[in-house]
C-alpha cells in the first residue's frame, strides 16, 4: 500500500492556522509549507518538530518550534498593528474598486466634456 511521504505546500497563498488534522499524518517524512500567510502556533507533540525551520519560513505570524531555537519558551503569537488577527488588513489596496473608479471617472470625463465642447450636442 503507497503513502504520502512528501507534502509540498509552498507558495500557495494559504492563510490561517495549520489545520489540527495535519498533525495526524504522520507517515510524512516532508512538510513545507513555507512562503505562504499561515498565523498561529505550529502544532507541538507531533511530527511537526522533526520537520526543519526551512519548511515553516516566509510565514509572518507562524512561530513556535522548529522556529524557535529553545523549545522549552513558550512565546506569545506576535503582535499586528491594532487588534487585527490578520496582519494584511490595512495594507493591502483593493485594486478591483480602484480600476472601477478610474473606468468611472474616464467615461464620466468623457461624457461630460464632449457636452461642454460640442454645441451641437448640448441641446
Amino acid at each position: 500500500m503507497l503513502q504520502l511521504e512528501s507534502l509540498d505546500l509552498s507558495k500557495n497563498y494559504l492563510s490561517g492556522q495549520i489545520p489540527p488534522e495535519f498533525a495526524d499524518l504522520n507517515f510524512l517524512s516532508h512538510l513545507n509549507v513555507s512562503y505562504n500567510q499561515l498565523t498561529g502556533r505550529i502544532p507541538t507533540n507531533t511530527q511537526f518538530s522533526t520537520f526543519p525551520s526551512t519548511s515553516f519560513e516566509g510565514n509572518k505570524g507562524l512561530w513556535g518550534p522548529p522556529l524557535t531555537s529553545d523549545t522549552t519558551i513558550v512565546l506569545p503569537p506576535p503582535k499586528f498593528n491594532g487588534s487585527s488577527s490578520n496582519p494584511n488588513s490595512g495594507d493591502e489596496i483593493d485594486w478591483n474598486v480602484i480600476s472601477a473608479e478610474i473606468g468611472f471617472t474616464c467615461g464620466f470625463g468623457i461624457a461630460v466634456g464632449s457636452l461642454l465642447f460640442c454645441k451641437r450636442w448640448r441641446k
